[in-house]
Formats: C-alpha cells, structure tokens, sequence
C-alpha cells in the first residue's frame, strides 16, 4: 500500500475490522481481507448497498430508468403514459389517441 497523509475529515470509522500487521504488502493485505470475508460484510452495510443501487441506476438506459421512476406511482398519469410506451416497445400496436 502506498503510504501518504490525510486529513482526518475524509477518514470515516466503520465496523470492519482487518487484523494486520503495520505496513503490510499487497499479498498479505489481499489474503487477510479475503480471511477477514470483508466484501460480504461491506455488500451488507449500509453504505456498501446505497454504492451498489447508485452503480446499478447509473447503468439503466432510458427506459428502465422511467420504469423505475414510476414503479411505485398508481393512478391514471401511469396508465396513459406507461403502458402505450410499453406495447411500442414490444412491437404492438397503439392507437393515435393514446400517446
């Protein structure tokens, strides 16, 4: 590991805890991580899972996107709205009023 200075307001203190020795190389640092299970444990915090739904949005195109936004919604705006798009999408037919 590359060792540098740094401000304390950028450090954060979470529960994982990794027993090393100071200084440690690469190999030891990687196999006691993997001993440690440390991605299981970060996939399970809180943090670790808001990182992981931001790269999983980041990822959706447009319309997963607007899936998503109004999966939660009911009611008329998405009955309009949604389904024609949705029937365009798989190839059906829409009549002209209902975009």
């Amino acid at each position: 590991m590359v060792r540098g200075q740094m401000n304390f307001k950028r450090l954060t203190l979470i529960a994982i805890k990794i027993d090393i020795k100071r200084v440690p190389n690469k190999k030891t640092l990687i196999a006691a991580m993997e001993a440690a299970d440390v991605k299981s444990k970060w996939e399970n915090n809180s943090w670790g899972r808001k990182l992981i739904v931001q790269k999983k949005r980041a990822s959706l195109n447009d319309f997963d996107w607007f899936g998503s936004a109004v999966s939660g919604v009911s009611g008329q705006w998405v009955r309009v709205w949604f389904n024609p798009v949705r029937k365009l999408q798989v190839g059906g037919s829409v009549k002209p009023g209902q975009i």
